[in-house]
């Protein structure tokens, strides 16, 4: 059977979920920010049948909103961008990466979050 390699997408609820101490970007600054048209790129992987492919979607990567304002003209390039946005498709504006715990030394793990910087 053929299978492929995913790399997956958090939504809100799953950023909400997430454990442990996160590092860099806050994880409220990050949820505050967050439409139900964003998500946050993961760097889990997993191998898939390719059977189990529902559809295809677009998802665009953009700079933060905090980086957007910090820009003048990116920010005044950008207005109303989520409206224009195709019908389906999605914004991952950060990335983050799960450091998981280590029970030798009782630590809860931290995660990660990096905004993307328009740089793939």
């Amino acid at each position: 059977r053929m299978r492929f390699r995913a790399r997956w997408y958090f939504k809100k609820e799953d950023v909400q979920g997430l454990g442990g101490q996160f590092v860099g970007v806050l994880r409220d600054e990050v949820l505050k920010t967050m439409t139900p048209r964003d998500l946050v790129l993961g760097d889990q992987t997993d191998d898939n049948e390719v059977a189990t492919i529902l559809g295809k979607c677009l998802v665009l990567r953009r700079k933060s909103r905090a980086q957007m304002e910090d820009n003048e003209h990116n920010s005044k390039a950008s207005s109303g961008f989520e409206s224009e946005l195709p019908k389906g498709a999605f914004i991952c504006r950060y990335s983050l990466i799960i450091q998981p715990a280590n029970p030798r030394s009782n630590s809860s793990g931290s995660v990660l979050i990096i905004p993307y910087d328009g740089v793939d």
